[in-house]
């Protein structure tokens, strides 16, 4: 027993600092986008949190990370403390799958070096990785059955996993309701709840319940929120709704393509290259991930019960709320190895046996080989996505940033257009630049819907405005080019000084210009 014990110390210490050398190895050669270095400004540049949660309330997130930000913020200003906290989180996840999930050994390596815990959860510095530590937090103190249980500090784990993102929230109420489901269907009829055990489970639903409803109130955006829909002018389509579902076969199989442009691909644009058939094989190839993932889970009612509810969930909020990227529609992923993680706590305590464990003890067998595949192919999608996150920079703003300091630029006003992408470009030159799409000085971006649009053909009159208030040469950040016939309408007083158009991501590529300041 003891050399076990040891073994497997020695499997968990090479596991967490395996992936702690990798993901430090990662970060150091990732260059942060506009969607990390946002929240980081908007945590920065609050002097009190009550600023910090006015800076936040068009996010459509609960304030968990942004909290960790403001505090990490108070120690410096350099958002490089922002990717250590996140690999410290990263790090946990790992910690606590290794330590506890009721994986083989073989499973669990291939589970931390899969795509999401390897890079899009360790990588790219969001509130995800915190959803993913606390939910597997919650399955390392869950035990099946009643008696094992405390009700309290589970509602505790659900309470902060509501803060951490909205598909947090889903999947914590997926696993209150959960609970509430195997207190009712799946406990001993012979068994009897204490009244300890009964007040328990009332501070618990009235803990829970607070968390959800103060993650609510959050990410609930303002009336005046770019974002804000009323609920009658809600577009709900039946192809929407199946396009939800086709996200199940991108999060469980995101083997991207191998290009430039990675992020959020998937390879089976190889092989079919009609987007409308695209989508309707990945719809069908998402169908049998979910029917083989019910199947091999209904010996396990508990289990089933949790991924159909956290799956449904999650198309739900994909279909009425937000379509999301790879991010975002991961949490199908993480749903399903939640269950089989659950699944396998019900294998070591139920020896029950019944007409469905002989019906289905084909696809029992078959269960640990579906998972294993699963895990396989993340590991591919996880080293792909690494190794061209080294080979390409993830956005061109820091490049940008660098030239404009370099060359004294940043001396100069600069405006930039679009807002949302050149914020980037401002959280690298640690400073804010003016932002015609809302006619602010800022480094964030505030999404209200009083927001204007700009392109080629009219942001050099904004710009003109723009030097004429200032009664300076002005730089032009901007993430496209500008038609010559454009710039002939200024008769010489706006060149073009440089492009950066290496990036993964496509829309985070930038073109400077000077725009001179003309006397009248």
């Amino acid at each position: 027993m003891e050399d076990k014990h040891l073994r497997g110390g020695r499997f968990v210490l090479v596991c967490v600092s395996g992936f702690l050398f990798l993901g430090i190895f990662n970060i150091m050669h990732h260059v942060m986008w506009r969607d990390e270095l946002e929240a980081w400004m908007m945590a920065r540049d609050a002097s009190t949190l009550g600023e910090l949660f006015n800076n936040i309330r068009y996010q459509g997130h609960p304030a968990l990370w942004f909290l960790t930000l403001y505090a990490l913020s108070a120690i410096t200003p350099n958002p490089l403390i922002m990717q250590i906290a996140h690999l410290a989180i990263a790090v946990g996840v790992v910690y606590v799958a290794v330590r506890s999930a009721p994986f083989t050994e073989l499973q669990k390596v291939l589970f931390i070096l899969g795509y999401y815990p390897f890079y899009e959860y360790c990588v790219i510095s969001r509130n995800y990785s915190y959803g993913l530590l606390l939910l597997f937090i919650f399955l390392s103190l869950f035990r099946p059955g009643i008696k094992d249980k405390n009700y309290i500090y589970l509602s505790i784990v659900l309470f902060f996993l509501c803060q951490s993102n909205p598909y947090g929230a889903v999947i914590a109420i997926a696993l209150f309701l959960m609970l509430i489901f195997e207190l009712i269907f799946s406990r001993d009829k012979a068994a009897t709840i204490s009244s300890k055990e009964k007040w328990a489970l009332a501070a618990g639903i009235v803990i829970f319940t607070c968390g959800l409803l103060i993650s609510a109130i959050q990410m609930h955006p303002p009336h005046d929120s770019f974002f804000y829909h009323p609920p009658g002018d809600m577009r709900l389509t039946l192809n929407n709704f199946f396009g939800s579902i086709a996200c199940v076969w991108s999060a469980c199989i995101p083997i991207p393509m191998v290009t430039m442009q990675f992020w959020g691909s998937n390879v089976i644009t190889y092989i079919i290259t009609d987007p409308v058939r695209e989508a309707a094989v990945r719809f069908f190839l998402s169908m049998a991930i979910v029917t083989i993932s019910s199947i091999v889970l209904l010996r396990r009612p508990v289990a089933l019960f949790y991924y159909a509810v956290g799956t449904f969930g999650i198309i739900l909020f994909n279909y009425m709320i937000y379509a999301g990227a790879i991010r975002h529609i991961g949490h199908y992923f993480i749903v399903l190895v939640s269950a089989f993680w659950l699944s396998n706590l019900y294998d070591e305590k139920s020896s029950e046996t019944g007409v469905l464990n002989q019906r289905y003890e084909l696809f029992e067998a078959a269960k640990n080989v579906f998972f294993t595949v699963v895990l396989v192919s993340n590991v591919i999608a996880g080293v792909a996505a690494n190794t061209l996150g080294h080979l390409y920079p993830f956005s061109a703003n820091k490049e940008t940033a660098t030239y404009i300091k370099t060359n004294g630029l940043d001396k100069m006003p600069i405006l930039g257009d679009p807002d949302c992408v050149a914020s980037g470009v401002a959280a690298y030159l640690n400073r804010p630049i003016y932002y015609p799409a809302t006619q602010r000085h800022a480094t964030f971006v505030t999404w209200d819907n009083k927001r204007q649009r700009y392109g080629p053909r009219t942001i050099l009159a904004a710009a003109e405005q723009y030097a004429l208030n200032k009664k300076k040469d002005i730089l032009l950040v901007l993430n496209y080019p500008i038609d010559p016939d454009s710039l002939a309408r200024y008769g010489g007083n706006v060149y073009f000084v440089k492009a950066f158009a290496g990036s993964v991501l496509i829309d985070e590529k930038f073109c400077l210009y000077i725009m001179k300041y003309a006397h009248h």
